[in-house]
């Protein structure tokens, strides 16, 4: 019995220390299967998008893939990052896929789950296009994987007060114009000023004025303008989609 006891606290112990150092290890946030970076450069990645989600809990996953295996990409993307990453455990990440043989410079797909949607999906694809592309036609892939991560980071870090209160500063500007706008009519209509007179009763006697000659002058002139519609580029909102296992995704990208 007591052995039994021994034994069984002896498992309990073993499974709390691999759980431990499970939980102490840092995360896979590089799944290079199209074998285009060294081990140093994926290091170096892994160390990077592991800071972003050691600092502010957003989780990120870079893939580099020669196939979807009969899938969209971006759908292929957000199946393999569930594939190491419980999106009930890790709700706010995304992951993005690269694809260097489709395409004269390749082809990248997002998609990105909870908070991502927002921060990310949400800025269109020629804001994701704008980071990548000079380094894909370059072919300099690790450099374009690094810049991801620094726009990664600049885009889900909570903005400060002080840049809070510059991007709605202006909100308050236009209401507090508004309303001395309000005040300013106000105290005008109730002032008693000489008011312009359409006819010449009060500066001529009836029957003394005898006009001869009379022309039409005009004042003032109308000009209609209509804009000139141009395309409109992808540069804000993109689309979506939900996973096998029902999560939400928000998908941008194309071939570069």
């Amino acid at each position: 019995m007591k052995r039994r006891v021994f034994f069984g606290l002896l498992a309990i112990v073993m499974l709390a220390t691999l759980l431990a150092s499970a939980q102490g290890q840092p995360l896979q946030h590089v799944a290079d299967l199209a074998d285009v970076l060294t081990d140093q450069q994926e290091a170096q990645l892994n160390k990077q998008l592991q800071a972003i989600y050691d600092d502010l809990g957003f989780d990120s996953l870079i893939i580099t893939a020669n196939d979807y295996q009969s899938m969209a990409g971006d759908r292929y993307a957000a199946e393999y990052y569930e594939k190491l990453r419980n999106p009930q455990q890790y709700p706010n990440g995304v992951a993005l896929i690269f694809n260097p043989h489709s395409g004269p410079n390749g082809e990248i797909w997002e998609a990105a789950r909870g908070t991502g949607k927002s921060m990310l999906g949400d800025q269109g694809d020629d804001a994701l296009f704008d980071v990548v592309r000079p380094y894909a036609r370059d072919r300099d892939y690790f450099g374009m994987f690094l810049a991801y991560g620094e726009y990664l980071r600049t885009s889900v870090t909570p903005p400060t007060p002080a840049e809070v209160a510059g991007k709605y500063g202006v909100y308050g500007l236009v209401a507090g114009f508004v309303v001395a706008l309000i005040s300013a009519l106000t105290m005008k209509a109730k002032l008693k000023t000489a008011r312009r007179q359409t006819t010449a009763d009060h500066y001529a006697m009836r029957d003394t004025l005898n006009v001869t000659q009379a022309h039409d002058l005009y004042l003032y002139e109308t000009v209609v303008r209509r804009k000139i519609e141009k395309p409109k580029s992808s540069s804000g909102g993109g689309s979506s989609f939900t996973s096998s296992s029902g999560t939400s995704y928000s998908s941008r990208g194309g071939k570069l």
